[in-house]
């Protein structure tokens, strides 16, 4: 949505010269006195009630501001961005909108009122090729142990028919997977209309995602997941999205409308809870009013996001979202598998992720049970580590990592297991491999 709004605050600058009461141009600090403090209150009273999304907040602004003005409060104001932050803090009085603020700045109000199409076209050059270097907001595809994708989204760009061929490309990629975890862990934001077009590869009929209320122009406009727009790849498999308290805007509209239409499980951190889109209105003579002008509605639930957050069906720190969602679709996997081998693998799978987040320490006496000659396999201590010498293959020397009691990974592809056969002492060593075999080797007497 923050290119929605770039988009959007360009618009501004035609609707709101009726606004620049003050000066259209930077000019040196104004001096402050009663007649231009009160010329201003009127003209945020003005620009409130015009444009805020909640009209009834709007009117109880501007009249707290007249009679704050009546009383004195901003008499002896002389420096602007002093009553800039008076200002503020009279209408968060009033309500407390995290979006609305009054700042004053010389240099944007300029920026926002020029109009010079050759910028603009500099700018759009510039934003495009920016969009193209980052590939859209996709980097990485990949399919994890298990057979589930893996897709980070770090965008929701606005150049959608350009960014499309490379989110169909890696869909279709992944299209053959059992479940997928959409990573938006790091997605600020971008464009409603890309969030509808993610969307789209995983409804079979068209599905509403979000209407955005547009309060400038009296207008709603609705955002749809439409499988006609998703070239072909229609995906129906289990999906779980990842999420943190940097996932905002855009990336909490995706994650929210997945949730709400029952279509994805969310993992991860209550998001920034950034649901109504902001900008800045200009006043004249530097003074700025940034106020939400539009407000997400989510066909679900009727309401959206704002303040609260997405708020995660499973929930889990950023750092351990990804290893949550892995482990939680491979238990799932586990109790619905049906042939032994396809088990073995899937136990494989969460055993490799154990040890990835295992902190564990044995001591040296209880390693050193394990120690012997494993039909050469040798397996001895050194400096209170656990080693395994592969004579069979040129004496490769591999640490061992333990996943838990008695198991350790050997390499990427082979877990070990010791085992008691007489339940005293370590007779046997199993061989676990990422394929799902099973190889028992035993001790050399």
């Amino acid at each position: 949505m923050k290119t929605l709004l770039l988009c959007f605050l360009i618009c501004f600058a035609g609707l709101l010269q009726s606004f620049q009461a003050l000066s259209q141009t930077a000019l040196p600090k104004p001096v402050i006195t009663p007649a231009v403090t009160r010329k201003l209150i009127d003209t945020i009273s003005q620009t409130l009630e015009r444009y805020y999304i909640f009209p009834d907040k709007a009117v109880q602004m501007g009249q707290h501001l007249q009679q704050q003005r009546k009383k004195g409060i901003y008499r002896t104001i002389k420096d602007a961005h002093q009553l800039a932050g008076q200002l503020t803090r009279d209408m968060e009085s009033i309500y407390a909108d995290g979006h609305l603020y009054m700042s004053y700045d010389p240099d944007l109000s300029k920026a926002i009122l020029e109009v010079n199409p050759d910028k603009r076209r500099r700018e759009d050059s510039l934003a495009l090729l920016s969009a193209r270097e980052s590939n859209f907001g996709l980097n990485r595809v990949e399919i994890l142990d298990g057979n589930i994708g893996y897709l980070p989204v770090y965008s929701f760009t606005r150049f959608v028919s350009l960014a499309k061929p490379s989110f169909s490309s890696a869909l279709r990629f992944l299209s053959h997977t059992q479940a997928l975890i959409l990573d938006l862990r790091y997605n600020g934001g971008g464009s409603p209309e890309m969030v509808g077009q993610l969307g789209s590869y995983f409804f079979s009929v068209s599905t509403p995602f979000t209407s955005i209320y547009n309060r400038r122009i009296d207008s709603s406009s609705v955002y749809w997941a439409d499988p006609a727009r998703a070239e072909g790849v229609t995906l129906s498999m289990p999906v779980y999205i990842l999420t943190s308290s940097s996932t905002f805007s855009a990336g909490e509209d995706f994650a929210y409308s997945m949730q709400q239409s029952k279509r994805a499980t969310v993992v991860g951190d209550t998001t920034g809870g950034g649901a109504h889109p902001a900008g800045p209105f200009v006043l004249g003579d530097g003074f700025i009013l940034h106020l939400p002008f539009a407000q997400s509605i989510n066909p679900y639930s009727k309401t959206n996001w704002e303040g609260t957050g997405v708020i995660p069906d499973m929930a889990a720190s950023a750092e351990e979202a990804l290893q949550m969602a892995h482990k939680l679709i491979l238990q799932q996997f586990i109790q619905q598998a049906t042939d032994d081998k396809q088990k073995r693998k899937l136990l494989w799978a969460v055993h490799a992720l154990d040890a990835t987040s295992n902190t564990h320490t044995i001591d040296q006496q209880a390693l050193a049970h394990y120690t012997g000659d494993y039909n050469g396999l040798i397996v001895y201590l050194q400096e209170e580590k656990l080693y395994c010498k592969n004579t069979g293959r040129g004496n490769q020397i591999t640490q061992l990592q333990e996943i838990k009691k008695d198991w350790f990974v050997l390499n990427e592809q082979v877990h070990v297991e010791f085992i008691k056969e007489d339940g005293k002492n370590f007779s046997l060593l199993k061989l676990h491999w990422r394929d799902g075999r099973e190889i028992p080797v035993y001790k050399s007497k």
